[in-house]
């Protein structure tokens, strides 16, 4: 899935990477926006939606996610580590 995703994401840069520089000028321009820009979006967007994927597909990232983004009430105790007990 997240491979499929990737791929998705990479293809159109990939195919407009491939064109040769002068049929890319002549590309129509009627939007307004270059399509160099929209196909670099797109691949981008590859960096927020793998996360997502992974956070559907995968309950352990889920769980290491919410643990993450989430505070505990509760606070954590942390053993200190004295020196001189250490072998």
């Amino acid at each position: 899935m997240v491979t499929a995703v990737s791929v998705l994401t990479i293809l159109p840069i990939a195919v407009y990477k491939s064109i040769p520089v002068d049929q890319r000028e002549e590309l129509p321009n009627t939007s307004g926006f270059d399509m160099y820009e929209v196909v670099a979006v797109i691949y981008w967007a590859s960096s927020i939606l793998n996360p997502l994927v992974y956070a559907i597909r995968m309950q352990a990232f889920r769980k290491a996610l919410r643990n993450l983004v989430c505070k505990s009430t509760e606070p954590t105790r942390v053993t200190p580590l004295h020196p001189h007990t250490m072998p």
